[in-house]
């Protein structure tokens, strides 16, 4: 085989993998230390250099990733637990060039998942057809069984602290 062949081969081969979504859960133990923020930043700076990202809001009681960008989306992560939505159609485009999967605020009903609806949203995302590099997971405050779930699920955990004494 020539040099040209075995180059085509490789490359063939290479560009069939996909290379394993980067998973980074951004959580801290109190509320209003600016988990969303980081997020938003962070997901801006890596659309930036090119990165494919999505942003899940994962304070599923108390969302608020979409009041920070400004946006209003029609649909939420309730549609797609509900079944009247699936993930692909509740994404939003930001203008900073990432998606976003927004939650809801104000459900407390979607704030207490169980640990299978949990699973089963983790789940979800293998089936997105979106190519994705980096997915990162905005939170809720505090250590409840939700941020427990989405944080184990990460490959990466980053923690959000405040000076503040209490």
């Amino acid at each position: 085989m020539s040099a040209p062949e075995l180059s085509l081969i490789r490359n063939t081969r290479l560009a069939g993998l996909t290379r394993p979504v980067r998973v980074i859960a951004v959580t801290g133990g109190k509320g209003g230390v600016g988990k969303t923020s980081v997020a938003v930043n962070l997901a801006t700076a890596l659309a930036r250099r090119g990165r494919r990202v999505v942003l899940l809001d994962g304070d599923l009681g108390l969302a608020n990733a979409d009041v920070l960008l400004g946006l209003s989306p029609a649909y939420t992560l309730a549609h797609v637990l509900s079944g009247e939505r699936t993930l692909e159609e509740v994404l939003v485009t930001t203008p900073q060039g990432f998606h976003l999967l927004p939650a809801t605020s104000g459900s407390a009903e979607l704030a207490q998942l169980s640990a299978e609806e949990h699973l089963g949203l983790v789940r979800a995302f293998a089936s997105l057809p979106l190519a994705v590099d980096t997915l990162l997971v905005d939170t809720a405050a505090g250590l409840g069984h939700a941020v427990l779930q989405f944080s184990q699920a990460a490959q990466h955990v980053l923690v959000v602290l405040c000076d503040e004494p209490t």
